[in-house]
C-alpha cells in the first residue's frame, strides 16, 4: 500500500474515528496489537533470520555478522520511512 492510499482513507475518516487506536493485524504472523506510526530514524535491514524476524540497524549488524556480511543485508527501511511498529 502506498502511504497516498493510506492518506486518502484517513482523510475521509470522521474526527471520532481518527481518535481512535490504530490496530494493526499481521494475519500470517498471527500477531495483532495497537501499532505506533514511526519514522526510521536510520537504515533498517533484515537479516533473514526469522526467529524473531526484526529489522535492525545497520550497526548492530555489522557488529554481530561483520561489514561485508551486513552490507549484503536488504534494507527494508531508509532514514526518514515511514513504518508501524507493534509493541
Amino acid at each position: 500500500m502506498k502511504l497516498k492510499a493510506l492518506k486518502k482513507i484517513l482523510d475521509k475518516m470522521s474526527k471520532e474515528q481518527l481518535n481512535k487506536d490504530l490496530v494493526v493485524v499481521a494475519c500470517e504472523m498471527t500477531q495483532s496489537g495497537n501499532g505506533v506510526a514511526r519514522k526510521a530514524k536510520g537504515r533498517l535491514l533484515y537479516s533473514g533470520e526469522d526467529d524473531p524476524c526484526e529489522l535492525r540497524s545497520f550497526s548492530d549488524l555489522k557488529e554481530e555478522f561483520g561489514k561485508e556480511e551486513a552490507e549484503e543485508m536488504e534494507v527494508v527501511l531508509n532514514k526518514g520511512d515511514f513504518y508501524i511498529e507493534l509493541p
